[in-house]
């Protein structure tokens, strides 16, 4: 009885606690809803006094505020600033989510307000009367009822305010640029800015159509943007090929503007590969990858299953000796102990860095380890190896305990160590990823060498080891003893810390969604090819912005095909012009800032092959210098050589670093398995070096052979992604010459029926600027003086009075500088053409670079002809030789200018 009587009081206290919680939680709910009521009241009143600064510390400091809430008029803080005209508050609302009242529909606004200010003036009568009707003793009541009054004037002024602006507002004009671009195979992106005049009420949200049809008789479909600020919208899910028509509406709280068609007034979606079914880059390969590596580690398994088996044969006294080297080596290894004087050998050091802090030991010295106590020659493919390992730093111990087993090979005993100190670093600090090594070992004159890495962890316990503490990278810094002669490996590493760190965080930098213009610059040495990075983004090429969209159409791709062939079947459309106009500003701006001059300029290049595709946000375009200055080898002159602002990595290492920033997944997956494959290879190739009966020989070979065949896999998925290793053999080929001159670029070439003419245009003196408006089809001959000549650039159109394997009267124009000579006229002309035949399909006529001197430069007016000097300017021509036409012709055959231009004379 008793037990049951305090089980009974336990279950009523239990239900007494929990109604006391209900109760607390009902409370707070009560209080919070009340906490909100308040707020959204002081911001409605913030908006009737149009006081921005409460309204703004309102918004920011209360997270429970609804800025779509609705008095008892059905106004809201938006409706009430849209109709006060106050345009930074209603702007201010916008920016947290408000959205346009669509409670109002029509002339409902108007006949709302006017019921609003009917109650205020009626409220204001009836206080008025009030006070009249007050004995004049009841002091405190006829005061509380002039403060009503008070308020209620105010009220009826801000109603009527806000009749007067509705009254008097009209929809907004239309939208201004509207632009519209294709941005993948199936979407387009439209683009666009506000409208010139809102007409009294500020725009609050647009209207988006597109259809199949020019006249919008039928639409494919429509999208409202509410938030006004959004001025752009990519439709997705459209058909590729299909054209689509668009227009854009502006609306306020009067209505929608007219409508705005947009520039191009229709986009195709396609993309550049439709033009030669060239695969994309970008197509996973990751499933591929992954059953590679399965297959890879369950012969890996077998294998180890066989050799666990020969081993067991082994003696025990064998083993026994085996386990006592392997104890003895760990009694006298100190697996906690750093590196604090650095002697003539190799080296691993980990910088691992926390906001403005660095991890250091207890003597606060960085982690370091030592490789090995000599340094065996070049180091570059061992560095570039072990580059491959960080991007799989959980396979450190596994690749040490296969390379143990092979320890007798030259090849592996280095590589052995570095994953030995590799596995040191992981254990004294705690962690396995190491970071990224830095693309530089720092070497001395003493003959030490140091590979660092670097990592950024999230917070600093994330580094579990007790013997590591935390230091300022400034207070270490301060710390550091200068030496003297600044030599040593461990002062180049403290003071180039904040360098290195910096380094890391600009490799981990992704370029914002865009169209970029990149240039490929090389430099060769005895074992080395390096690429021209800029310091501020290693991990891309130097480059400009061409255009936010980063997808190139079909049409537009095909307009930089023909510019290369030398034929424009038909004339460009204005998406083609405007693409144009991108590249031409977007090279003029890229080689301004490499200093290259408008004379050197003329003979760069635009990669046309592909597209370079890092991401689906990001693309680029190359710019290529002659395949003569491609790449520059020691002793040749280079002014980008050690102009400031850039560096010169070795191709691997910038492929890693590219890679890691922009395929993580694919660059993880390939240096795994690389790394597994290329160890299972060389163990596979001892195994078949020691086989000695016919069946161990023959399933060596097996072995070896599947190891191959993996390996051909693993190149072929790899090589589909080294974009750079394609582009450099490209540029430097002298045989192809391949790419779109600037010359031409600038000045696309005409109909082979346009007439002939030297047309000058007035330039910028600091470079080369494109041509505003296109010429083709013009029949006026320009006359130019001597000053404009020697000054500015200009168009030349040269034609063909050789045997091209074209059509008679084909002609090239090209955008030249008063420093271009005729020979640089007459080798790009002839080269041009080259390409004409070759992409018609056509094996010849071809002309070799050793024939070019064959060929030279005339000027020809009636039956007259001028041979020009090679080193001549075609520019400096004087009348009466501006008016007539420039041929190049076999300098055997003398009359083949004047008889074509006699034959072609318009």
């Amino acid at each position: 009885m008793p037990s049951r009587l305090y089980r009974s009081r336990s279950a009523k206290r239990r239900t007494s606690g929990g109604d006391n919680e209900d109760r607390k939680t009902d409370r707070k709910k009560s209080e919070k809803n009340n906490r909100s009521t308040c707020d959204m009241l002081t911001l409605f009143e913030a908006a009737e006094k149009e006081d921005l600064e409460t309204a703004k510390a309102i918004l920011e400091t209360s997270n429970s505020v609804d800025v779509n809430w609705m008095n008892a008029a059905n106004l809201t803080a938006l409706d009430v600033a849209i109709l006060t005209d106050n345009g930074p508050l209603a702007c201010l609302l916008l920016a947290q989510g408000a959205r346009e009242n669509l409670r109002w529909v029509g002339k409902s606004r108007a006949l709302e307000l006017s019921q609003l200010i009917k109650d205020a003036e009626e409220k204001t009568n009836d206080l008025t009367n009030a006070i009249l009707n007050t004995t004049p003793g009841s002091t405190a009541l006829i005061k509380e009822i002039e403060k009503q009054l008070d308020y209620w004037e105010w009220k009826t002024s801000i109603a009527k305010k806000m009749k007067y602006s509705y009254d008097h507002a009209n929809p907004p004009d239309p939208p201004t640029n509207v632009v519209v671009s294709v941005s993948s195979p199936t979407s387009i992106l439209i683009q666009f800015q506000e409208p010139e005049d809102c007409n009294g009420a500020l725009v609050t949200w647009y209207k988006v159509e597109w259809s199949m049809c020019e006249d919008f008789a039928k639409m494919a479909g429509e999208s409202r943007l509410t938030d006004p600020s959004v001025r752009e919208l990519e439709i997705h899910n459209l058909d590729t090929g299909s054209k689509y028509y668009v227009r854009v509406f502006a609306g306020n709280m009067k209505g929608l503007s007219a409508p705005e068609l947009s520039i191009p007034t229709c986009a195709e979606p396609s993309s550049w590969r439709d033009v030669d079914q060239r695969p994309s880059r970008l197509d996973e390969k990751l499933s591929v990858m992954d059953a590679l590596l399965a297959n890879v580690q369950l012969h890996r398994e077998t294998h180890q299953v066989e050799r666990q088996f020969k081993e067991s044969r082994v003696s025990p006294s064998a083993r026994r000796k085996t386990n006592m080297r392997k104890s003895l080596k760990n009694i006298f290894s100190n697996t906690t102990k750093f590196q604090k004087h650095l002697r003539r050998g190799m080296y691993l050091a980990c910088i691992l860095y926390c906001d403005d802090r660095v991890a250091v030991s207890s003597e606060e010295l960085l982690p370091i380890v030592e490789v090995d106590d000599n340094v065996h020659g070049s180091i570059h493919n061992d560095f570039h190896w072990l580059m491959k390992v960080a991007c799989t730093w959980e396979d450190v111990r596994q690749l040490k305990q296969d390379m143990e087993k092979g320890t007798h090979s030259t090849t592996l005993h280095c590589r052995c160590k570095m994953l030995q100190a590799a596995l040191h670093l992981q254990q004294a600090l705690g962690m396995q990823d190491l970071g990224h090594f830095f693309y530089r070992p720092i070497k001395d004159s003493g003959g030490t060498v140091v590979m660092v890495t670097v990592n950024a962890v999230p917070e600093m316990k994330a580094v579990a080891s007790s013997s590591i503490k935390w230091m300022s990278v400034s207070k270490l810094m301060k710390k550091l003893q200068p030496n003297t002669d600044q030599s040593t490996a461990h002062d180049m590493l403290f003071t180039s810390l904040p360098e290195k760190i910096s380094y890391h965080k600009m490799c981990q930098q992704v370029l914002e969604r865009g169209l970029y213009l990149g240039y490929l610059k090389l430099r060769s040495s005895v074992d080395l090819i390096r690429v021209l990075v800029p310091e501020k983004t290693p991990n891309v090429l130097p480059h400009v912005k061409v255009r936010t969209n980063s997808h190139v159409s079909r049409e537009e791709w095909e307009w930089l095909q023909n510019l290369d062939a030398n034929q424009v079947k038909e004339p460009p459309t204005a998406l083609q012009l405007g693409f144009q106009e991108e590249i031409k500003e977007a090279t003029s701006k890229l080689l301004n800032h490499l200093g290259v001059t408008e004379d050197q300029a003329v003979s760069h290049r635009l990669y046309d092959i592909e597209v370079i595709e890092f991401s689906p946000d990001v693309s680029f375009l190359l710019l290529l210098p002659p395949s003569e200055e491609v790449c520059s080898v020691p002793g040749q002159s280079d002014h980008l050589a050690h102009r400031e602002g850039f560096l010169s990595l070795p191709v691997q290492i910038f492929e890693m670093i590219h890679m890691c920033t922009y395929n993580r997944a694919f660059i993880s997956r390939y240096s795994r398995l690389s790394s597994l494959l290329e160890m299972n290879s060389l163990l596979a190739q001892h195994a078949h070096r020691e086989a000695f009966s016919a069946t161990e020989l023959s399933t060596a070979k097996d072995r070896v052979r599947e190891m191959q065949e993996f390996q051909f896999c693993l190149d072929d998925t790899w090589k589909g992604r080294r974009w750079i290793m394609d582009c450099l053999t490209y540029a430097r080929d002298k045989q192809i010459r391949g790419g779109i001159p600037l010359g031409v670029l600038y000045a696309p070439p005409p109909s082979p029926d346009d007439s002939p003419l030297t047309d000058h245009r007035v330039m910028s003196p600091h470079f080369m600027m494109p041509p505003v408006e296109d010429t083709v089809g013009s029949q006026e001959f320009l006359q130019v003086d001597a000053d404009a000549k020697s000054h500015q650039p200009g168009n030349l159109r040269i034609y063909a009075a050789y045997e091209s394997g074209l059509a008679k009267g084909t002609s090239v124009k090209l955008h030249v500088t008063p420093r271009t000579t005729a020979r640089e006229v007459i080798n790009l002309v002839v080269q041009q053409l080259n390409k004409a035949v070759l992409m018609k399909g056509m094996a010849e006529p071809i002309y070799t670079d050793d024939q070019l001197a064959d060929f030279c430069l005339v000027a020809v007016i009636g039956a007259r002809e001028r041979c020009l000097r090679d080193d001549y300017q075609p520019l400096q021509l004087q009348n009466p030789w501006t008016k007539g036409r420039l041929f190049v012709r076999l300098k055997s055959n003398v009359l083949a200018a004047i008889e074509q231009g006699n034959a072609t004379a318009v």
